[in-house]
């Protein structure tokens, strides 16, 4: 395909480019490339869980290795912010019923948005809890910029997006919390969000 044929460009797979403006060109058009292939995804993946045809393929899932590989996943982009990522859950997390890939997607989405919103010098904290009903939360605190009620409702919504000079990562489709929401209520569970402007 033409994208990855950019991608061999850009990685220089067939010897260096002379002309760097050549492999820039090629980057930023790989880089665009990618940014559009994850905003299909996730629409598509919004779309199949709407129409019911997003299935779980459950089993067994240790949440501390989900949580921890989250975690690792970030900590470069984490680094780059000059922010740190604490887990305080590890090992005392319990097993619990769902698809690992599906769970991933889900923590990946809200902790790639507490890093992308918070200030340099700023934390990403996991926690969890079970309360007396047995019932399992685990939260994802951040000290970033924090919202206000309407955007939070906008956030919330598909295709919402706030404006904020911090978004590091460069625009998505503002599908993200839309689809771990999807994704928990298939679990059944549910996604809260509390926030306080300039809090967190």
């Amino acid at each position: 395909s033409d994208f990855a044929r950019f991608e061999i460009i850009k990685d220089e797979v067939l010897g260096k480019v002379d002309n760097r403006q050549y492999w820039e060109y090629s980057r930023d058009i790989h880089d665009s490339g990618k940014k559009l292939l994850k905003i299909i995804n996730e629409i598509l993946d919004v779309s199949r869980i709407e129409v019911g045809e997003r299935q779980l393929n459950e089993g067994l899932v240790k949440l501390n290795g989900v949580i921890n590989s989250c975690v690792e996943f970030l900590s470069g982009r984490a680094e780059e912010g000059g922010l740190v990522i604490t887990n305080l859950s590890n090992d005392s997390l319990p097993l619990v019923v769902g698809e690992e890939l599906a769970i991933k997607q889900i923590f990946i989405n809200l902790m790639s948005n507490a890093v992308k919103y918070t200030p340099t010098g700023g934390r990403v904290t996991v926690s969890h809890e079970v309360d007396s009903e047995g019932q399992l939360r685990v939260s994802i605190t951040d000290t970033g910029v924090g919202l206000d009620e309407t955007e939070i409702e906008k956030a919330l919504s598909p295709f919402g997006q706030i404006d904020t000079a911090l978004d590091r990562t460069g625009s998505g489709a503002g599908l993200g919390l839309t689809l771990a929401d999807a994704l928990i209520k298939l679990h059944g569970g549910s996604l809260e969000l509390f926030s306080q402007k300039g809090i967190g």
